[in-house]
């Protein structure tokens, strides 16, 4: 299943197999995240569209990848699931949890709106004894 985002890892940042890579390609490498994460079966066409660079250039960075260990022949990105695991997709959980809300509890909550069948705790002698306030 495809999702709109990924997770990158602060490790990332101090990972030597990344950070000893030209700058290009480590832009090339977050690059094939966000393309696995919205094209599974990546091939060499598809790449050098999504990333606007030509097949050649594709190719030398395919071979980089392979060799530095974060994909396999056929871009498939080695240890994606591990990392990329699916439990944060919660709409099963949220529309379990909405279903025993009404929209107007939904919205009350959000809102910080009181209830009109809330008791108000100031009594009529409290109301009428207060300063009178001034909006202008």
């Amino acid at each position: 299943m495809a999702l709109p985002w990924f997770r990158l890892y602060s490790e990332f940042l101090d990972d030597p197999k990344v950070q000893f890579m030209p700058e290009h390609m480590r832009y090339r490498l977050v690059a094939l995240l966000c393309s696995r994460c919205k094209t599974p079966d990546l091939n060499d066409q598809v790449i050098a569209f999504q990333w606007r660079i030509p097949v050649a250039e594709v190719e030398e960075t395919k071979a980089l990848f392979i060799e530095q260990g974060f994909i396999d022949e056929n871009w498939a990105v080695l240890k994606w699931d591990k990392r990329q695991f699916l439990s944060d997709d919660v709409t099963a959980r949220v529309q379990k949890f909405r279903a025993g809300e009404t929209t107007l509890k939904r919205y009350m909550k959000r809102s910080n709106v009181v209830s009109c069948n809330t008791p108000d705790t100031d009594t009529e002698a409290e109301q009428t004894n207060a300063p009178m306030k001034r909006y202008f």
